[in-house]
């Protein structure tokens, strides 16, 4: 969803603790003239984040038993 990893590594996404939450600024870009824009900034929860990450776990490993039970069938 934020691809985090990839814009931090060009340096395009920092987080940063704001009180309990955290803020997740990345950079955003005119996509008809490239300048750079007001970022976008998102205040993050770590419960939600790990609730979210819980969830998608979940359903990656019944994807991997649907590819699984797939190419038993194939």
């Amino acid at each position: 969803m934020y691809h985090y990893k990839a814009k931090k590594k060009k340096k395009l996404a920092k987080l940063e603790k704001d009180g309990k939450a955290f803020l997740l600024t990345v950079a955003r870009f005119d996509t008809n003239t490239g300048e750079k824009i007001d970022p976008l900034e998102i205040r993050l929860e770590e419960d939600n984040i790990n609730q979210r990450k819980a969830m998608l776990e979940e359903e990656a490993t019944d994807l991997g038993d649907i590819l699984k039970d797939m190419e038993s069938l194939a």
